[in-house]
């Protein structure tokens, strides 16, 4: 729960009117991000796939520092740029071949990728 007092001049808000909010806690530059379903749980900590240049899997342990909303920030294990696998993971296993479901244009939607 967020309560503010402020200014209200123009009478625009009411007493005890609710509006909406966004509260920003901090902003964390460069934070390298993957899409949160490309990371799993297994009985070795937390990993993804990641697709190699031949196109192969390959499982990579990860640290993952936290979860905001639909991405995952992960503070080891993943560089930039790297393709990671964010749809049926169940069904693979290292080394097997896998295509993106993406354009030439655009890189994958399952990439790495360092946002602010």
């Amino acid at each position: 729960m967020l309560k503010a007092s402020f200014a209200n001049r123009d009478g625009t808000l009411w007493a005890g009117q609710y509006v909406p909010v966004v509260l920003r806690v901090f902003v964390e530059d460069h934070a390298l991000v993957v899409p949160a379903p490309a990371v799993l749980t297994g009985q070795q900590g937390t990993y993804v796939y990641v697709v190699d240049s031949g196109g192969a899997v390959q499982q990579r342990p990860v640290r993952l520092e936290r979860t905001a909303g639909s991405v995952a920030v992960i503070a080891a294990g993943v560089v930039d740029g790297d393709v990671v696998v964010t749809d049926g993971q169940s069904r693979l296993t290292p080394g097997v071949k896998v295509t993106t479901n993406t354009s030439d244009s655009t890189p994958p939607k399952g990439t790495a990728a360092r946002h602010r």
